[in-house]
C-alpha cells in the first residue's frame, strides 16, 4: 500500500509542477481556466485511480493473510496452531509465572488452604 500512496505521491507532484511552470509564463485568462480545468481531471482521475489501487493491494493482503492462516491451520494436524499458540505466549512479557488456564504463585495458594 506504502507504494501505491508514494507512486500516487510521486505523480501529482510532477502534474501540479507542470502547472505551476506553465502558471510562471504569460497567461490569458482562458490559459488559468484550462489550467484549472487540467488540475480538476487530473485530481479527479488520479484519485479514482488511487482508490481502486489501494483496494487491489489491501485485497492482495487480505488473500495472503487468509492463505497464511490456512496452512497454519491445516499444517502437522494440529500441531500448527499449537506451536503459534506457544509462540505467542512465549513473546508475551508476564508467561514467566502464567499458565494457560491457570496462574502460579500466591492467589493459588490462598484457595489451597
Amino acid at each position: 500500500m506504502r507504494k501505491v500512496q508514494e507512486q500516487a505521491a510521486h505523480q501529482a507532484s510532477e502534474h501540479y509542477a507542470a502547472a505551476t511552470k506553465k502558471l510562471h509564463g504569460a497567461c490569458q485568462p482562458a490559459d488559468l481556466l484550462a489550467i484549472q480545468s487540467e488540475l480538476l481531471r487530473f485530481d479527479l482521475q488520479e484519485t479514482s485511480q488511487y482508490w481502486q489501487q489501494v483496494m487491489t493491494a489491501a485485497l492482495q493482503a487480505q488473500t495472503e493473510m487468509m492463505a497464511t492462516t490456512n496452512r497454519m491451520l491445516h499444517s502437522e494436524a494440529d500441531g500448527g496452531v499449537k506451536s503459534a499458540l506457544e509462540a505467542f505466549q512465549a513473546t508475551l512479557p508476564m508467561t514467566n509465572g502464567f499458565q494457560v488456564g491457570r496462574q502460579t504463585g500466591s492467589a493459588e495458594r490462598q484457595h489451597d488452604a
